[in-house]
Order: C-alpha cells, then sequence, then structure tokens
C-alpha cells in the first residue's frame, strides 16, 4: 500500500472519528473522558492528575470549548485549588497533533476564590526542542491572600482587591522575560508587618522601621502597587510602592533583583517535559 494511500486511509477514518466526536451527547461524554486523561498524562507533574472539567466541546471547526476546569496545583511545597472558568482553542486542536504553533484564550482563571473574576488572557505555545511559551494576562480582579503560597510566613493574613497586567514568555533558545504592572488602590487592605523584612535592606536605616518589621501581626495599608520588568541579562527591575497611614509610612522603593538561575522558574512549571515531545 502506497504512503499516499495510508495517508487518504488516515485522513478519512480521522474525519469520521471527529463527525462521530461533535454529533450527540454521548459522543461528547466520551470526549470529555478522553481529554481529561490526556490533559493529566501531560501535567501530573503540576497537578498529580486532579484535572477535572465540567463540559468539553469540539465545534465542527475542530476548535475545543473547556469550561469549568478545576485542578489542584502542586507548587512550591504545597497544594492549591485552581479553578479556570473557560478555555478555548483559537485554532484547531490538530495543530497540536501535528505540532504546530498553537494558541488557547482563558478567562476565570483564579486560585481559591471562585466568586472573583481572575484572570483573562491569551496562551501561545510553540511545541518541540525549539518550545517557546508566551502568557498575556489582564488580571481583572485578585484577592491578595491567593499568593499566600508565595512565602506563608509573610503573606498569611493579608488582604486586598489585585488589578493589574502580567506577560511572561518562556523559551528553550530565549532568556525568560517578565513584565508585570500590578496594584491594590484604595482603601487598601491588611498586610503582614514581616513582609517589610524584605525591604530592611534596600530602606533608609530608620529603627522605626526594624522595629516594624520584627513585629508579627497585621497592619493596614491604604494602597499598594509592583511593577517588575525582565532585563535580558538576568536581572529583574522594578518599583514598589506602599502606603502605611497608620504608622506614617510611605515607600517608594526602586528594586534590582539578580536572577542565579533564569532556567529555574521554567524547570519549576515542567515546561521542558510538557512543551518538548
Amino acid at each position: 500500500m502506497s504512503r499516499r494511500v495510508r495517508w487518504l486511509i488516515f485522513a478519512i477514518v480521522g474525519l469520521s472519528a471527529i463527525v462521530w466526536l461533535t454529533a450527540t451527547q454521548t459522543h461528547q461524554r466520551w470526549l470529555q473522558w478522553w481529554v481529561e486523561r490526556t490533559v493529566n498524562a501531560q501535567t501530573q507533574e503540576l497537578f498529580g492528575g486532579s484535572v477535572r472539567f465540567d463540559r468539553v466541546h469540539l465545534n465542527r471547526r475542530l476548535r475545543l470549548r473547556i469550561e469549568g476546569i478545576e485542578a489542584q496545583w502542586h507548587i512550591a511545597a504545597d497544594s492549591v485549588p485552581l479553578h479556570i472558568d473557560r478555555m478555548e482553542s483559537r485554532g484547531p486542536i490538530t495543530d497540536i497533533a501535528l505540532r504546530r504553533p498553537w494558541s488557547v484564550r482563558f478567562s476565570g482563571a483564579k486560585i481559591g476564590h471562585p466568586s472573583r473574576p481572575g484572570l483573562r488572557g491569551l496562551i501561545r505555545v510553540q511545541q518541540g526542542p525549539r518550545w517557546r511559551l508566551a502568557l498575556d494576562a489582564d488580571v481583572e480582579l485578585m484577592e491578595l491572600s491567593e499568593l499566600v503560597w508565595i512565602n506563608s510566613q509573610h503573606l498569611r493574613g493579608s488582604t486586598g482587591e489585585l488589578t493589574g497586567t502580567v506577560r511572561m514568555t518562556f523559551g528553550a533558545q530565549q532568556t525568560p522575560e517578565l513584565d508585570c504592572a500590578l496594584r491594590i488602590d484604595e482603601p487598601g487592605g491588611l498586610v503582614q508587618t514581616k513582609m517589610f523584612e524584605w525591604l530592611v535592606p534596600y530602606l533608609p536605616a530608620t529603627e522605626a522601621i526594624r522595629r516594624l518589621a520584627a513585629r508579627n501581626e497585621l497592619i493596614e495599608y491604604r494602597r499598594a502597587a509592583l511593577e517588575l520588568h525582565g532585563a535580558r541579562d538576568g536581572r529583574l527591575k522594578g518599583l514598589f510602592r506602599i502606603d502605611v497611614p497608620s504608622h506614617h509610612l510611605i515607600v517608594n522603593l526602586n528594586l534590582e533583583i539578580t536572577v542565579d538561575d533564569e532556567t529555574a522558574i521554567q524547570r519549576w512549571l515542567r515546561l521542558p517535559e510538557i512543551l518538548n515531545y
């Protein structure tokens, strides 16, 4: 049998399967089972097989839409609940099988607060040895307490409504890039005094700041903002602002953070294993 005939048979069988999958509700449930199984197999290290969907739909243009995504994200030394309202591929899912660049839109991504709007944005992916992943997200509204997993000692009990933007790019042959601008507007919220331990080396050596950082309690702040921009030389530059009227403290701090291992985040997210296949 010639190669052309084999490909023709493969195309006919594949097209028949797609029509069958999109035809009835029963077949939609079968599709959901198959997509869940595939996603869990590819993301075992991140989610430990916990990914579940409320609904999966494949339209006749072969675009995949998934609604009500739930998972336990094994991040750092903890496990946090992840919820995404909706994800939808911008092109046919055959792009993934053929290892073409593909992208997916998402909305309502949140950690632990299903009632919040969360994040909305676009993920663009290129697979293979020269894999690349880019995230463009708008933080519509998150609660600061959703980020406690980053550092529970310094963030536990902190509150505030967070908005802004996040742009991240990772790749096998490029330096990771980060560009984010996050803010908490009035009336602000609560913050751990131990958070100021991060700032003591960069602030004027005042006894008041040291005493505040040594305490272990929540204090009120009026507003806060963080901007970070990733440079290609392994450094993050940015600006941190916070207004604490109860202690007559207004911080405007220029930051420069040196990243010792530029691939740490992408290895932590298991991106090489997930995308290089």
